[in-house]
């Protein structure tokens, strides 16, 4: 009879059946809390991919506003941010990143995906659920608007590419502004100097001394490759002198040609150039005090040891380039060879190309210095009625209160602009998902 009660006593007994019951709805449970965890870890995967789709666009779209755009480019730029974004230390890279130009270059599309890989997924196995594989995706598009023009490029990678001192003005309406220098100073801007533009793009640093800057700026930005380095110069001719030719009164009529040992016109002389290209052989082309140099549709070119120009004082100088020819849209080149020996000689800035006359009121087509100087130093505006000034140097001096005016009136003139510069760049990139 013991044994009877026993064995009643047992199964009527609960707190087995509890433990068993535990025990089997405890991998669903710990499956529930996998998938809580699980679809936290999945929000956060996506969140980091969002970021690094954005992130991406973005930086691939101001490739748009400082170069023409490649879909190679593009692609680069935003494998590198998302990379940066998503790397962990020890992991290997499972994402991959798509980015295409959208249609007129107007925006960058990117798509990021990588697979998600379930925390507890032997979980999920052991109770019979084998989910699909989970591929985590994010797509952003940055787009731009408002065209601007790249009129002002300059070249030095290693020192300072533009400098602004004593109250200098850069005035560029819907104009983009770029200089190649990886330098920390590769932007020098003094103290009341100005510049106005629609963008200024630095691949380096920019030191600011107390300047006013109404423009969109932007730095670490890649290098811009001169557009104009596989152009061939015009032909020297023969040089029928070598004797420099000095005007004090007087007009003087010149034809396109040869011209060695250089040129002054002072006083009041007046030089009328033809329609046509020069090239300026060891000489320089030199106007000053009140003298004129006017000229239609003409090409300048400077060839030589101490071939350059130089327009000072109350000179006049109302230039516009060439429509047709070698030296289309370029209206003042120097030689690249001997540029660079000024610079291996150690010439400064306001020893070589010199712009200080206070009447340079058109320089209209591309002042060509790839490895020259400009130095800009007059006390009124310059090139302030030319339909259109683009500059690309080496380095470009502001100094001593000028106002450089770099107009973009492209469709006004009728001087062609250089393939790749003028009209290739935007501004107001945003986020368009």
């Amino acid at each position: 009879m013991l044994a009877a009660a026993a064995m009643r006593t047992f199964g009527r007994a609960r707190n087995g059946g509890v433990a068993v019951t535990f025990a089997l709805l405890l991998p669903f449970m710990l499956g529930g809390i996998g998938l809580a965890i699980d679809y936290a870890a999945i929000a956060r995967q996506q969140a980091a991919l969002r970021s690094a789709a954005d992130s991406a666009a973005l930086n691939a779209a101001r490739e748009l506003i400082i170069a023409e755009p490649t879909t190679e480019r593009v692609q680069v730029v935003a494998k590198r941010t998302v990379d940066a974004i998503l790397s962990e230390r020890g992991k290997a890279i499972d994402w991959t990143v798509k980015a295409q130009v959208l249609d007129a270059d107007r925006g960058v599309h990117v798509r990021v995906s990588r697979p998600i890989t379930p925390t507890f997924s032997k979980l999920y196995a052991f109770l019979g659920f084998t989910p699909e594989p989970w591929i985590g995706e994010r797509e952003a598009k940055a787009v731009l608007s408002h065209s601007s023009k790249l009129c002002l490029l300059l070249t030095n990678e290693l020192h300072t590419a533009l400098k602004l001192q004593n109250k200098a003005r850069l005035a560029g309406k819907q104009c983009a502004i770029h200089a190649n220098s990886r330098a920390r100073e590769g932007i020098v801007l003094g103290q009341s100097s100005r510049i106005t533009a629609d963008l200024l793009c630095s691949r380096g640093g920019i030191q600011n001394d107390g300047s006013t800057l109404n423009t969109t700026l932007l730095t670490d930005c890649p290098p811009v490759t001169d557009p104009l380095r596989n152009r061939l110069p015009p032909p020297a001719g023969p040089c029928p002198t070598s004797e420099r030719k000095v005007y004090s009164s007087g007009t003087i009529t010149l034809s396109p040609g040869t011209y060695c040992g250089g040129i002054e016109a002072k006083g009041t002389a007046r030089l009328e150039l033809s329609p046509g290209t020069y090239v300026f052989v060891n000489g320089d082309l030199s106007v000053r005090a009140d003298a004129e140099i006017r000229g239609r549709h003409v090409g300048l070119y400077f060839l030589g040891t101490s071939s350059y120009f130089r327009f000072a004082d109350n000179a006049l100088v109302d230039l516009t380039g060439p429509r047709d020819g070698p030296m289309a849209g370029i209206l003042l080149w120097r030689d690249r060879s001997n540029s660079l020996a000024d610079i291996a000689a150690g010439l400064p800035t306001s020893q070589t190309n010199r712009i200080t006359a206070n009447r340079a009121i058109r320089l209209t087509g591309t002042i060509y210095l790839p490895e020259g100087q400009l130095y800009i130093g007059a006390n009124a505006p310059v090139a302030q009625v030319s339909d259109y000034t683009v500059i690309l140097a080496r380095r470009l001096e502001l100094f001593d209160g000028p106002t450089l005016v770099l107009n973009t009136n492209y469709a006004g003139s009728d001087v062609p602009v250089p393939q790749d510069l003028g009209p290739i760049g935007l501004k107001n990139l945003r986020l368009a998902n």
